[in-house]
């Protein structure tokens, strides 16, 4: 019985090795359906109804919201604010690593089109000198800037420029509204480049 199994098995090894192997299909990679920060906005260029705009803005605060940004249509450019507290710790100007994640994610939206330019304009809130205030903004501004070209965002799209505590959104007199005046504001222009501000 051995002998006959050993005659048997370089026949059928022989037999295996002439049969064609068929390729293995790869499964088809889908990509996704749902809009970018910047297809959403380019969406709506032909699109005059102000619901459609406004479904649009839906959109993105949806998407942006839990990220921890803001998100507004303001005439012709698409208004992003970011709290300061998010980025910065209190009078300091460099990023905390865990928001580096945050920029990355957005410089992803925004690094690929080739038509938007992006301003950003960091802002204090009343706390020290004005001096002290405008040049911390500034810095805060160009801070932002950098990690947004470290991911990938072309440096002639971003400019960037600091307003101190020159233009509040909230009393400064108490500390939730100079939290939230502690911000930095980024504008996205479809296929103009904004004056620096």
């Amino acid at each position: 019985m051995k002998r006959l199994i050993c005659a048997a098995l370089p026949i059928l090894l022989i037999g295996c090795a002439q049969q064609s192997i068929q390729p293995i299909d790869e499964p088809s990679i889908q990509r996704s359906t749902e809009p970018s920060l910047i297809t959403a906005i380019k969406s709506t260029r032909n699109i005059p109804e102000n619901m459609t705009l406004k479904e649009m803005h839906a959109h993105l605060l949806k998407k942006l919201t839990p990220l921890g940004l803001k998100v507004s249509l303001k005439g012709d450019k698409l208004w992003i604010n970011m709290n300061s507290d998010i980025l910065f710790n209190i009078d300091k100007a460099i990023i905390k690593g865990r928001s580096k994640f945050l920029l990355a994610s957005l410089a992803q939206e925004l690094k690929t089109e080739t038509d938007h330019y992006l301003h950003i304009v960091g802002h204090t809130d009343s706390t020290g000198t004005d001096e002290h205030n405008l040049d911390l903004s500034v810095k805060r501004s160009l801070a932002v800037k950098k990690v947004l070209l470290d991911y990938g965002v072309p440096s002639y799209r971003v400019s960037g420029s600091g307003l101190g505590e020159a233009s509040p959104i909230a009393s400064n007199k108490s500390y939730l509204g100079r939290k939230v005046n502690r911000r930095v504001e980024l504008f996205v222009y479809l296929n103009n480049k904004p004056d620096d501000q």
